[in-house]
């Protein structure tokens, strides 16, 4: 093959003297001497968004990579590009693949014919193009060049240009193109685009010169008439998205859409070791490389493209196998790709696998994780005894929800598909499945989940019958030596495609490669393994819940720089049981004072305390988890208590942190916590409502050899009570509690300030329960005189007269640190009372309490302000039960000296009386807090002794009754009396006023002429009746008497009297007689002298005490409201 000479390097064009070179660098859009491109002076035809074609038809991509440069790698890229005439223009923009990162330092394209054969260029000046033509598969370039194309065009057509005649020589002679027949690739927009030619051959000449290529012969389809073809490279530098020592090298390179697309890739090491010299060391160091690549490379070798230095790599089914090294220490990946718009390259040194944990060898490589956030629920369901256990020891079944997010996901390696390990943590505790139940762990995920195994190794046929389906032995090569043939025609179009339910190609586990060099492509997942919703899958035999899960994970999805995050959830229902040792019957018969380990033993053995299990991911590097726990329980006698991770949960009040309703969760912290399934007696009540059904802690056998004389009795009566059964519901029958105040003689004198409990009611009849527990709560009330609440001792505690054991505790609570369990609802518990009852069903049970520092005087200052001093008022502490209560009585004692002023109380029925009370209250729900406030006072009875200051007092009342009447009866005769004597005085000044005051009076004879008148039928005042009326005459004087004269009827006699005349001067002749008779008239109203009416003491004394009792009853209705008075 000719080349050109030195000296034709530069040639000048045909329409102008301007010279150029043929082809110049192309930097990206980052490169500072872009603008000195000759592309600068050239406009295209198309402006704004580029147009998208796919004129690409074949890409080959070849790359090196050299440890010394540790930035990026030098890659090549050769198009072979075909334009359709009718849908380009000239200087028309295709955009061809995007930019991402890479920096272009070189591009140059050439024409093609239509045969797809070069035009004449030099090799010796152009060995990039030299390249691109071998890679890319086309024949050997022709010696026609192509500036003879344009050679029929008219001699005065201005915008073409015309080669010389001296480029119509060989091939070493032929001139460098200008941009304006070739086009060029820059960077726009984004993207890589290939700006196309300013000048397109004629049509009618394009493809028909009969000399220029020994295909002249060839008839040209139709779809190949009107389309001009060109071969582009283009070298770049791409620089690593990722390195080791975390990552692998990973190399990203972007490429156009293409059905034909083949890649060779080298890595060669920085000094070569000869067999000879190396050391073991040194051959563990130059052990090769393993490469991995996405889209997978179909491995290939033709031997037009192999080299003698160069190496095919070998397949290997995972890359802990072993690597031979190569000969010249040169690595490298060829094959051919799918389509895709980037190819991503992966290669690192062989990792060392080594198994951390039992089944970690399942042919897995495990992913390390730089932080860990999760979220633990764990769902309380109730209890159960895991099958197979013949010890009987319970457990508390419990669903788990794990969610997982990982951030910093890495892998050394060059797998795609990792596993990602999370253990289930149980301290103290087994942890086993439930019959009936699913017997694994239910594992799904987000972005970048693929599937989940549990510690066995995934079957051979998985991953081999996935490598047959894209390749064959046919075309691997099984030595260095041996090549295979294939036509340059092959083509992925005439490949098997994959199959659809794949996710990817996948050529993990295939036997047929060779070892000098491994490719580990990403792994496939068959329809069962693929990334679904969720995934749980099962070994050949159930493995344990505490065995690591296998999450698998694509880290293609996780392509660094980006920080995404993986997500996942594991759940299941599992069922915890502690570890520690079942405790025998014997243990229980012993006295509680026999040692205090055997209580805090028993006590764990009924309630067993179990520390919250917790999923973890083992390659973390730091880790929080959040403990959400949940009250799931479905039953009516248990209640789910919450401790702390850390303090002694019977002498440490602080290890205490909640108790969960149903349906209540809490949260814990990091450190987690413990919990423990206990009787709703104990710490349900004060939620006022039951959660979970109680089951005491299961008793094994105990031999009648063992047992006194007394257990025994008690033993054969438990056993006949049981075998009788119950057919009714799970309740007490009948409860009764006696209140009796107590009275402490103390310097001479009764105090009063305790009082006593006596419980009475039957054991239920429940083989599986052990005890019975009630509580005594304080709601609302006030402490002691010490400011401490009330202190409780129990007396006895006996079940048909015999002892049992019995026990209290008093939960402590510390000022500072905030509010305690016990105040959540309202209420302050003070003490649980536990009574050991197993296989005592049915009998009597009698529990006595004291109560002290309860009884206390009320404060003036306090909301009951105005009592009396000597009222008391005390507070009864009645039991609690966990269980419904048919009927509950309370009775009240009387105390001499003592009566009961007021009962206040929840129960429905009440009879109070002075020297006690009653109450009762049927039906009574599970956990029912019956409360009751008794007020007491000294005894008022007529049989008691009055006391001195009591007769003081009435001495007191009575003066201050005696005075007050005399003071109202003293006012009401004195206002009768100012009354009469006002009204004198104004009759006395109307008269001294009057002429006629000053005329004495003197007697004065007055005739008068009677007649007798008959009335008949007058009607006076409703009487009918006939009246003589009679006229008489009465005289007043001085010395003289009054004189009437009857005068006879029909006869009228004439009386003549003389008056003398009076002189004006004196005050007794000039008085008139009228004046005289109105004076006289006032002296018969007005009674001289004045005198009091005489007042009945008796009914004044009892209109006022009428009064006094009104008052009275309105001033108890005050004193006891809201209540009525007694």
């Amino acid at each position: 093959m000719s080349t050109y000479s030195r000296t034709s390097r530069r040639t000048e064009l045909i329409n102008g003297s301007a010279t150029a070179h043929p082809y110049p660098r192309t930097p990206s859009r980052a490169s500072a001497a872009r603008t000195t491109s000759p592309t600068s002076t050239f406009s295209t035809a198309t402006s704004g968004n580029p147009s998208k074609l796919n004129v690409v038809t074949r890409v080959a991509i070849e790359g090196k990579f050299r440890p010394s440069k540790e930035t990026g790698a030098e890659v090549k890229m050769f198009l072979r590009i075909a334009l359709p005439v009718e849908s380009v223009t000239p200087g028309m923009t295709i955009p061809l693949f995007p930019e991402d990162n890479v920096r272009i330092t070189l591009s140059q394209v050439h024409p093609l014919d239509q045969q797809s054969v070069p035009y004449a260029f030099s090799t010796t000046y152009h060995p990039l193009l030299h390249k691109a033509a071998k890679l890319l598969n086309l024949p050997a370039p022709s010696s026609v060049p192509y500036q003879s194309v344009f050679g029929s065009l008219r001699s005065d057509a201005p915008s073409m240009s015309r080669p010389t005649a001296s480029s119509l020589g060989n091939s070493d002679d032929a001139a460098p193109l200008d941009v304006n027949y070739t086009g060029h690739v820059l960077v726009s927009g984004y993207q890589v685009c290939y700006i196309l030619p300013k000048e397109f051959p004629p049509l009618q000449e394009h493809g028909g010169h009969s000399s220029r290529t020994p295909y002249k012969n060839r008839r040209s389809s139709l779809g190949e008439k009107h389309v001009l073809q060109f071969m582009a490279a283009i070298e770049m530098y791409i620089p690593y998205t990722s390195m080791p020592p975390r990552n692998p090298y990973l190399l990203s390179i972007p490429t156009p859409r293409c059905l034909q697309n083949s890649i060779k890739f080298r890595v060669i090491s920085n000094k070569p070791v000869s067999a000879s010299m190396a050391s073991l060391s040194s051959v563990e160091e130059d052990v090769g490389w393993d490469f991995s690549a996405d889209p997978i490379i179909s491995p290939r070798k033709n031997s037009r493209l192999s080299r003698t230095e160069s190496h095919y790599t070998d397949f290997a089914d995972d890359e802990s196998s072993d690597s031979s090294v190569t000969e010249k220490l040169v690595s490298c990946c060829q094959g051919s790709f799918q389509s895709t718009e980037r190819i991503r390259i992966r290669w690192a040194k062989p990792p060392k696998s080594i198994p951390n944990f039992v089944g970690a060898d399942d042919g897995w490589n495990r992913a390390g994780v730089d932080g860990v956030k999760g979220e633990m629920r764990c769902s309380v369901i109730g209890k159960g005894i895991a099958s197979g256990r013949q010890d009987g020891r319970e457990g508390i079944i419990m669903k788990v929800e794990y969610t997982g997010t990982c951030t910093g996901l890495w892998f050394p390696g060059v797998a795609t598909l990792v596993g990602l390990d999370v253990g289930l943590e149980a301290k103290g505790s087994d942890v086993s499945w439930i019959d009936g139940q699913d017997t694994h762990w239910t594992v799904s995920g987000g972005h970048g989940f693929t599937g989940s195994n549990v510690g066995s190794r995934l079957p051979p046929s998985d991953t081999t019958s996935l490598a047959t389906s894209t390749i064959t032995e046919d075309n691997i090569s099984t030595n260095p030596s041996h090549t295979t043939s294939y036509t340059s025609a092959n083509s992925l179009l005439r490949a098997p495609l994959p199959n659809q339910s794949l996710a990817e190609y996948s050529f993990e586990g295939s036997t047929a490669l060779t070892p000098s060099a491994t490719l580990s492509s990403i792994g496939s997942l068959t329809p069962s393994s693929s990334a679904e919703a969720s995934s749980g899958n099962v070994a050949d035999r159930i493995k344990p819940p505490g065995s690591p899960v296998t999450i698998h994970v694509n880290m293609n999805e996780f392509i660094p720089p980006a920080k995404n995050s993986f997500v996942f959830k594991i759940s299941g229902i599992c069922l915890i049981t502690p570890r520690y040792p079942h405790l025998t019957s014997a243990s229980y018969r012993e006295p509680a004072s026999s040692s205090s380990n055997t209580e805090s033993d028993m006590e764990r053995n009924q309630n067993p305390l179990i520390a919250l299990p917790r999923f973890t991911v083992l390659a973390a590097h730091s880790e929080t988890t959040t403990t959400i726990i949940d009250n799931k329980l479905d039953s009516d006698l248990l209640k789910l208590v919450v401790y702390n991770p850390s303090g002694d949960i019977s002498t440490d009040a602080q290890a205490l942190k909640t108790v969960l309703q149903k349906g209540g969760s809490t949260t814990c912290n990091d450190d987690g916590g413990r919990i423990t399934l206990r009787s709703a007696a104990r710490h349900g009540i004060m939620h006022g409502h039951v959660n979970s059904i109680m089951r005491g802690t299961r008793r094994p056998t105990i031999p009648n050899s063992k047992l006194n004389g007394s257990t025994s009795l008690i033993s054969s009566r438990a056993i006949t009570a049981s075998s009788a059964g119950r057919s009714g519901p799970l309740l007490i029958p009948y409860a009764t509690a006696t209140v009796t105040p107590l009275l402490l003689e103390r310097g001479g004198g009764a105090l009063l300030d305790s009082y006593a409990v006596r419980i009475s009611l039957p054991v239920p009849l429940d083989p599986d329960c052990s005890y019975l527990e009630f509580g005594l709560a304080q709601i609302e009330l006030e402490s002691g005189p010490g400011g401490e609440p009330p202190n409780i001792d129990i007396a006895s505690a006996s079940v048909d007269g015999i002892p049992v054991r019995c026990e209290i505790s008093v939960p402590k609570q510390d000022k500072d640190a905030g509010p305690q369990f016990e105040q959540m609802s309202g209420q302050e518990w003070l003490s649980w009372v536990t009574v050991h009852t197993q296989g005592l069903g049915g009998g009597s049970l009698v529990v006595d309490y004291v109560v002290h520092d309860v009884l206390h005087r009320q404060s003036p200052k306090s909301r009951w302000k105005g009592k009396s001093v000597d009222d008391l008022s005390m507070e009864v502490f009645l039991p609690a039960f966990a269980l419904p209560v048919g009927r509950l009585e309370v009775l009240f004692d009387g105390v001499p000296g003592l009566e009961v002023a007021s009962l206040r109380s929840n129960l429905v029925y009440q009879q109070s009386s002075i020297s006690g009370g009653r109450l009762l209250h049927y039906s009574l729900d599970a956990s029912y807090l019956p409360r009751l406030s008794v007020r007491i006072r000294p005894s008022r009875l007529r049989g008691s002794a009055p006391s001195l200051s009591s007769i003081f007092g009435f001495m007191v009342v009575l003066g201050l009754l005696a005075g007050s009447l005399a003071t109202l009866s003293f006012l009401l005769g004195l206002g009768t009396e100012v009354e009469q004597l006002q009204r004198s005085l104004e009759t006395y000044s109307l008269l001294r006023d009057a002429p006629e005051w000053r005329n004495h009076p003197e007697a004065v004879t007055v005739t008068t002429t009677a007649y007798t008148t008959h009335i008949a039928s007058l009607q006076w005042c409703h009487n009918t009746s006939q009246q003589n009326y009679d006229t008489f005459v009465t005289a007043v004087a001085p010395a003289a008497s009054v004189i009437s004269t009857n005068i006879p009827d029909d006869k009228p006699q004439e009386v003549v009297s003389e008056v003398p005349d009076s002189g004006d001067g004196d005050w007794d002749s000039d008085r008139d007689g009228a004046p005289a008779l109105l004076l006289l008239a006032y002296h018969k109203m007005v009674k001289w002298p004045l005198s009091l009416e005489k007042i009945d003491m008796s009914v004044a004394l009892d209109k006022v005490a009428a009064t006094v009792d009104v008052i009275w009853q309105v001033l108890r209705k005050i004193y006891h409201y809201p209540l009525d008075p007694p």
